[in-house]
């Protein structure tokens, strides 16, 4: 989606600009290539993962079928958790990365704008540990909104900057913040909130950078992705971990109109009573 915002830009400047048309569309051509590129190596990526999950799960049945229950009983632990996540001393840390690309511009925007307000407030009427909230906000980059917010009163307001779109930033400025004295290992457990509602070609190491988190902290780390509207990729599937493993139940896909009922969803997920 981004890339078409593109497109309507060179379409628009080419004559004001002087440029040469037949160079701009071979550059737009190749952009497309190297995107379409990125998506199939990431589906590709995904298909070797989902293989793997079936082997798995296979060896399990036949080492049931052969009286050996271990690894089946292990499998239907991690599927059947209702969390599965343990309370810090120091309460929990929700780290939201939300997506501020030129895409999300207009009523998308303020869609985003509605569902983080219904999580906060719904989190908010919740008895129990601490909470806190921390927001970033990616485009091409990725920077810190607002750290360490108590989860109480008003939230704190939502201003984008429009942009390109890549995952990679949000996941190491989450990550920075969990390492840098607000996570596991300073008594909070970490919870990552990731929405996009479009495809970048760094899924492979923002994944990596959350698998290494959640099996770092398998009780006390989790990440839940929101895939917004038509064009977000189900590769963020690849993004969502609990219980130090990937969790394709810690996605959700939420259509035009329905981001406040995905986003209300993880927060009663994440909610104490189900820890």
């Amino acid at each position: 989606m981004v890339l078409l915002n593109q497109v309507d830009e060179f379409d628009v400047n080419i004559s004001d600009e002087g440029w040469d048309s037949t160079e701009v569309y071979a550059q737009l051509a190749e952009k497309r290539t190297d995107a379409g590129a990125a998506e199939v190596r990431d589906l590709r990526e995904m298909a070797v993962k989902r293989l793997q999950e079936h082997e798995i799960l296979a060896r399990s049945l036949r080492s049931f079928h052969n009286g050996q229950t271990k690894e089946l009983d292990t499998l239907m632990r991690r599927y059947n958790s209702p969390g599965g996540m343990s309370v810090g001393p120091n309460g929990m840390h929700v780290i939201f990365c939300l997506d501020e690309s030129g895409s999300m511009s207009g009523k998308p925007w303020q869609e985003l704008d509605n569902a983080y307000q219904v999580f906060w407030n719904q989190s908010a009427g919740e008895a129990g540990p601490p909470m806190y909230v921390s927001v970033v906000q990616f485009g091409s980059g990725a920077r810190i909104a607002y750290q360490m917010a108590p989860l109480q009163g008003a939230p704190p307001r939502l201003t984008p900057c429009w942009s390109g779109t890549c995952f990679y930033p949000a996941i190491q400025q989450a990550q920075s913040l969990i390492t840098g004295g607000y996570g596991p290992d300073h008594g909070y457990t970490a919870v990552v909130i990731f929405m996009s509602d479009g495809h970048a070609g760094d899924v492979a190491p923002a994944s990596q950078a959350l698998r290494d988190m959640a099996q770092r902290h398998p009780s006390q780390f989790s990440s839940y992705t929101i895939g917004f509207g038509s064009g977000a990729p189900i590769t963020l599937e690849q993004m969502a971990f609990a219980n130090g493993e990937q969790d394709k139940n810690n996605y959700r896909a939420a259509a035009v109109g329905s981001l406040a009922d995905a986003f209300a969803a993880v927060a009663t997920s994440i909610a104490p009573g189900r820890l």
